[in-house]
């Protein structure tokens, strides 16, 4: 039969002896894939728990305990879960491929492009420690650009066909399509698109005495104008039909001989 003995050290208190021990609450169970660091297990220490490389603490665990004065644990044996590093699902770059399916700590993915592509990024990507994959993301972009005279387009890739068009009266000159191919160079280059002249000035009612006279002309666009001068009652130099090339912006005088009675043109610049 176990008895406890006390002193009488005055008429209204008792003195109990010091224990032999200190209380302790003894060595805490680790979590799986981890450990558990303290200098001691008696009581009022805290005790932190550690995962190993390669794993973490749940977010919803709690990390440390503290011995109690009764001789346990305040998370009452409550073990923390240490889970795997993650660094989540790297996708394969469109017009690409991807070795390696593995996303925890340490774990690498190999990238390469298809035929005509040309890889941006890092070739291997590696999970980290921290949870996430070491780089920039690795991509397999267009690379053919955008081709002169192309307005409000974007990059092109492999392959891809583009085809040109003209404004409402102009005449497409050249291919009509261009295709991206596997050196980065588009397999023709653009077309022109060409144009028929436009008289802007014809001054009518022109004086023409019976030796010369001049008339002005301005072509808009670079082409061909065809003019011809013929007889006409009240002037010579109303009707127009065959007759010469014209460049953009060029003002060309037609000097009109009066030849028995008929007009006709004779081309100075």
């Amino acid at each position: 039969m176990h008895t406890r003995q006390c002193w009488c050290v005055s008429c209204a208190s008792w003195l109990r002896p010091h224990s032999d021990s200190a209380v302790s609450c003894g060595v805490p169970i680790a979590p799986v894939n981890g450990g558990v660091l303290a200098a001691d297990y008696s009581v009022g220490t805290r005790v932190t728990y550690f995962c190993n490389s390669g794993y973490r603490l749940s977010s919803k665990e709690l990390t440390t305990t503290v011995c109690q004065p009764d001789g346990t644990w305040s998370n009452h044996n409550k073990i923390p879960r240490c889970i795997v590093i993650s660094c989540g699902d790297l996708p394969t770059p469109p017009n690409g491929k991807k070795i390696g399916t593995q996303t925890t700590f340490g774990a690498s993915a190999i990238f390469s492009c298809n035929l005509g592509y040309v890889l941006t990024g890092s070739t291997v990507r590696e999970c980290l420690l921290s949870g996430l994959w070491n780089v920039h993301l690795s991509l397999c972009p267009g690379h053919c650009g955008i081709p002169e005279q192309i307005v409000n387009g974007d990059g092109f890739n492999y392959n891809d066909v583009v085809r040109f068009a003209c404004n409402k009266g102009y005449t497409l000159e050249g291919p009509s399509t261009a295709q991206c191919q596997a050196n980065r160079q588009w397999s023709h280059q653009p077309p022109t698109c060409r144009g028929k002249a436009s008289l802007l000035t014809l001054f009518e009612r022109v004086k023409l005495n019976m030796e010369t006279s001049h008339l002005a002309v301005l072509c808009s666009t670079t082409a061909t104008l065809d003019i011809t001068c013929s007889v006409h009652p009240c002037s010579p130099a109303s009707q127009w039909a065959t007759g010469t090339n014209l460049s953009q912006n060029a003002l060309v005088k037609w000097t009109f001989l009066s030849l028995m009675g008929h007009f006709y043109p004779s081309v100075s610049n």
